[in-house]
């Protein structure tokens, strides 16, 4: 390497200079950053002369770990990744997807991160029994329908596939925030064990906390218990006592083709003290027919209900 006394001595010394400053204006910040998925390792840039839109794949764990939403980062950042050296492939995640082209949001190929591949597990389990699949989720896509489509998917994949009903909060200092300063809607596509897909949604600003709400009928299996209903005091008033003592009775008797229930205040609560109540067991067997079990008052003091299926 040639001095900066080597360089004097052979009138030299601008170039030496301008080495430096060439090179840290390579490195001066030219985006900011708009999204980042943890998940998959994308994150979104917006170029702060051309307002244009782009998204690139870090693979290096630490270094995304750095970043934050809003940081301005380099040109080097932005580029494409150049190929990892033979020698250093095995330490390049395999997991992770290549760079995606603005405006495209494409499946992440299975395996590809911890919360597809558990999204696509879940999914799977819960296929038998009308678990959710979430399809894709779009923050903002009333303000950018192109760069917004697809790009919040995995937060909500992981918190919802494979349940019956789910009800997720969006927030965007979880999710990023891919306009700031914007009104932005959120909504979500999802699918169900019949196939047919689905769709919820919340108006704009949706990221302080705005709740979507998913669900999915749940699969009755033929000639097994499903409890709709269990109500302990509607003698006394049908209107608060209706579905009041539910869980209970579902938990003992939900799945089985013959249940025997045993009432008891001390673990269902009394909802009218002192009154003597009635308690009703709505159930069905898978085949549609509304079915209803009974115990005369004071039914809390052990009475036992019976559920029966053919």
């Amino acid at each position: 390497m040639i001095s900066l006394r080597l360089c004097g001595a052979l009138l030299a010394l601008g170039p030496c200079l301008a080495l430096p400053a060439l090179q840290a204006a390579a490195e001066a910040p030219c985006c900011s950053i708009v999204s980042i998925d943890k998940a998959t390792g994308v994150v979104t840039l917006r170029n702060n002369k051309t307002g244009k839109i782009d998204k690139v794949t870090l693979r290096d764990p630490r270094k995304l770990a750095t970043l934050s939403v809003g940081e301005s980062v380099g040109a080097d950042l932005a580029a494409p990744s150049a190929p990892a050296p033979a020698a250093k492939s095995a330490a390049v995640p395999a997991a992770m997807p290549a760079v995606k082209p603005s405006g495209t949001q494409a499946a992440a190929p299975a395996g590809n991160s911890s919360a597809s591949g558990a999204a696509k597990a879940a999914g799977s389990a819960g296929g038998s029994r009308g678990g959710i699949t979430v399809v894709s989720a779009s923050y903002g896509l009333n303000v950018d329908p192109q760069t917004a489509a697809g790009n919040v998917t995995a937060d909500i994949a992981q918190s919802c596939n494979g349940q019956s009903d789910c009800d997720y909060h969006v927030d965007f200092h979880r999710i990023g925030d891919p306009f700031p300063g914007r009104q932005k809607a959120y909504s979500v596509t999802y699918s169900c064990a019949d196939g047919q897909q689905r769709q919820a949604s919340a108006p704009a600003e949706a990221g302080f906390g705005s709740v979507v709400s998913l669900s999915c009928p749940v699969t009755e299996a033929r000639g097994l218990i499903s409890v709709t209903s269990g109500s302990y005091g509607l003698n006394v008033n049908p209107t608060t006592a209706a579905n009041n003592a539910t869980g209970d009775i579902a938990q003992q008797c939900n799945g089985q083709a013959n249940c025997s229930y045993r009432v008891d205040f001390h673990r269902i609560g009394d909802p009218f003290p002192g009154r003597q109540k009635t308690y009703t067991a709505t159930y069905n067997c898978g085949d549609g027919q509304q079915r209803q079990a009974f115990a005369p008052a004071e039914a809390g003091f052990g009475s036992v209900v019976s559920l029966h299926c053919p």
